[in-house]
């Protein structure tokens, strides 16, 4: 008898690998928040952050202006992990799926 598989559509598809980056990004963004924040900084930008290094950034834009702070600007964020992601991860099956369909068509990249 042979087990037969399911696999989830792809609307499924695009919508989970959308929510992980999703989930991904609230994780990360303080961070990101920070690498900007230095960047600026190296620009000639403000020098009160100078020589704090990452977790002192993360930690004075904490303290000075809210944790709030971290998460400025993270609905656009949200909205282009939501959008690349789902279209890079969520559409890697069915491209990948229809590429093994055609013969010959991976044959030179081996």
């Amino acid at each position: 008898q042979r087990k037969q598989v399911c696999t989830p559509g792809l609307g499924v598809q695009l919508l989970t690998a959308g929510t992980a980056a999703c989930i991904a990004d609230l994780f990360t963004f303080p961070l990101d928040t920070t690498k900007v924040r230095l960047q600026v900084q190296g620009e000639g930008g403000a020098c009160a952050l100078q020589g704090k290094g990452v977790a002192g950034t993360l930690f004075h834009i904490a303290k000075h202006e809210g944790p709030a702070a971290l998460y400025s600007g993270i609905v656009p964020g949200l909205q282009r992990q939501m959008a690349f992601s789902a279209i890079r991860i969520g559409a890697y099956e069915s491209v990948k799926n229809s590429t093994w369909r055609c013969p010959g068509l991976l044959e030179d990249w081996r």
